[in-house]
């Protein structure tokens, strides 16, 4: 009788252990299972934090893609402050990461050299050129100056339209059209188009400031700004072609200086990046007092502590304008 009462002890005693070891099991395997599904769900959780990725060829392209996207997408910049835009050349680094970007946004008409390089190493990522696709581009006349040499001249043989769309509010108001076609085309469609009316207001304030003006030519040191001026309703005569870091030759800048007393000239505009010798000779042989009108290629270090930006820079541009063509305000 006692062996068969210790049996049966023995025996729940199994029982139990075995059904508590089961508990355990399952406890464990339950517990693991919801760490896979925490951590799947963190994965999605990061997937949606991480925003595409847009790049921009320079200073005007960025701003106007950063204002349209707003917080949408991460925009990146490729010329850093205070680089010429002309002369930029991206690393195969940068190159590499805008072939796992989401799209690429240029200017082009020879603007970016490298535009054809990236054609033919980026694949499978859109690359939107706002300017091709305007119309009433301007064709320039090749650069007579005797002091280029001929590889040079060869090479400015290409830029025979004038790529510097964004310096005439009208031009750039239809960038940020054309990029809005493309933007949604690409499945960006949160747009931020507040930057439309802006354009529009800035479009107005330069059509009214420049409307009734004494003079009718401004003299410039870059050729950059000849949409802006036809847009407009004035003249453009510039001492260099279309890189301003191109060296003045003597009869250049006898030219102008010329043309500066013929018409009685007050002000001319130069910039940043432009040789020295030019406006140090302009101001020795004549009277004229030399302004700085923004090229907007990319900003300085100056314009971004000053939380400057394209319609700030335009807005001075179009002040310097008013006093230089001595308009009616």
């Amino acid at each position: 009788m006692k062996k068969i009462t210790i049996l049966i002890a023995l025996f729940f005693t199994i029982l139990l252990s075995s059904c508590n070891n089961d508990n355990q099991e399952n406890a464990w395997i339950t517990e693991n299972d919801n760490q896979v599904i925490q951590n799947q769900e963190s994965v999605e959780q990061t997937k949606k934090l991480e925003k595409p990725v847009i790049y921009t060829s320079y200073y005007p392209i960025y701003f106007l893609t950063k204002s349209l996207i707003w917080g949408n997408a991460q925009v990146i910049n490729l010329v850093p402050a205070w680089w010429e835009p002309h002369d930029f050349e991206p690393t195969l680094k940068q190159v590499a990461e805008m072939s796992k970007s989401n799209m690429i946004v240029l200017n082009w008409l020879w603007m970016e050299s490298y535009e054809e390089k990236l054609l033919e190493n980026v694949k499978n990522v859109p690359i939107v050129i706002l300017s091709e696709e305007l119309k009433d581009l301007i064709e320039l006349e090749e650069n007579q100056s005797e002091d280029i040499h001929e590889d040079e001249n060869e090479w400015h043989n290409h830029w025979n339209i004038d790529p510097h769309t964004w310096l005439s509010p009208k031009q750039y108001l239809q960038l940020a059209n054309i990029l809005i076609e493309k933007l949604e085309k690409n499945w960006f469609t949160n747009l931020d188009k507040s930057i439309l009316l802006r354009l529009e207001t800035l479009d107005k304030s330069y059509t009214n400031w420049l409307m009734d003006c004494k003079q009718n030519q401004i003299v410039t040191s870059h050729e950059a700004f000849w949409y802006l001026a036809r847009d407009y309703g004035f003249g453009q005569h510039a001492v260099f072609w279309i890189s301003p870091e191109q060296e003045p030759s003597a009869k250049d800048i006898a030219s102008v200086i010329d043309l500066i007393k013929k018409l009685k000239l007050n002000y001319i505009f130069s910039e940043e990046f432009v040789s020295p010798k030019f406006t140090d000779t302009i101001k020795k042989e004549t009277w004229v007092t030399v302004l700085n009108l923004h090229p907007l290629e990319s900003l300085s270090d100056i314009d971004e502590n000053n939380n400057s930006d394209y319609i700030s820079i335009m807005e001075k541009n179009l002040s310097l304008l008013t006093t230089w063509l001595e308009c009616k305000k």
